[in-house]
């Protein structure tokens, strides 16, 4: 696909034919090469007239920077994107672009920026109706308000997780359940921890990086049980 789109010399539609081999080479923990292929896209989307393109390429290499560690690289290309997106009002991909934003404020401790972000993008995901959007951006928010010690409202977005998630779906991102299975565990809900720890367990198959949570998750769960050892390989893998 990519070889015929060059011979068309359609600049665009290569772009998208990398970008999808860069979340095909991401989904098998292929890094970077999913990295360098992205940067082919965003060099084809840049030859091409779409605005529209670069807010969804210039997204995707933003997030793949933030996995590899490259900050400031990751930073620039996600404000670019943002701004860019409300300058040409394409919002069905600005609230992923809020998620890598707040990760990112997350990843420097700036959780009340961090937190703004993910309402932003959270109530965005709510109005177009994207369950995908709004399990991770629920997530996160889940993940926030249990770190600081706020289990009754991290339990509110951990159910509005359960509701959005898709058990046939792999998340475009990365999740943090953990958090979600202390929430659970914290409001007596048992039940709905380990249901929600074997919906991960369908869908993330053999990913390494996306079962870090679901390993930690288990870890929370066996911890609880007064399985230290379960906890312990758990954690270790």
């Amino acid at each position: 696909v990519i070889e015929w789109y060059k011979q068309q010399n359609n600049n665009e539609m290569e772009a998208y034919a990398w970008v999808l081999l860069s979340a095909s080479q991401l989904n098998q923990d292929q890094l970077q090469e999913a990295i360098v292929s992205n940067r082919i896209a965003q060099t084809r989307i840049e030859q091409s007239n779409s605005m529209y393109g670069r807010v969804l390429i210039y997204g995707t290499l933003a997030y793949r920077l933030l996995l590899q560690g490259t900050y400031e690289e990751a930073w620039r290309l996600s404000h670019e994107t943002i701004l860019l997106a409300r300058r040409v009002g394409f919002l069905p991909l600005l609230e992923g672009d809020l998620l890598i934003l707040g990760d990112l404020y997350f990843t420097f401790g700036q959780q009340e920026h961090a937190k703004q972000a993910y309402q932003e993008g959270l109530v965005m995901s709510e109005q177009l109706d994207i369950r995908g959007d709004i399990e991770l951006l629920a997530s996160r928010l889940c993940l926030l308000h249990a770190r600081g010690g706020d289990y009754a409202q991290a339990l509110v977005y951990a159910e509005q997780v359960q509701a959005a998630r898709d058990d046939h779906a792999l998340p475009l991102y990365l999740v943090s359940s953990q958090y979600e299975t202390e929430t659970w565990l914290w409001a007596g809900k048992r039940a709905e921890a380990e249901q929600e720890i074997k919906r991960l367990e369908r869908r993330l198959g053999t990913n390494w990086r996306y079962r870090i949570s679901l390993l930690r998750s288990r870890a929370v769960l066996a911890r609880v049980d007064g399985n230290d050892e379960q906890a312990i390989r758990d954690l270790k893998e």
